[in-house]
């Protein structure tokens, strides 16, 4: 297994310094802030959106500046 050298500020610096464990190296302690464990399907459908919070979504996404969307039916 190689190294690399990568350069972070003081302030990075210090932030992972306190949450390192006192026995884990640098390279277990960003390996493990990086690593995802988060698993998107045991949360589909876990939100019963209204109509009205579906077209306060939707109105924020389709009038953002520089956006092009196409309307289509929300499948509810």
């Amino acid at each position: 297994m190689g190294t690399k050298t990568i350069s972070i500020t003081d302030e990075v610096y210090n932030q992972l310094k306190k949450l390192k464990g006192e026995n884990e190296s640098f390279s277990q302690l960003i390996k493990r802030l990086i690593e995802v464990k988060f698993n998107f399907k045991n949360y589909f459908g876990s939100w019963k959106i209204t109509d009205e919070e579906y077209n306060l979504i939707w109105n924020n996404l389709v009038n953002r500046k520089g956006r092009r969307w196409n309307k289509f039916d929300k499948g509810i």
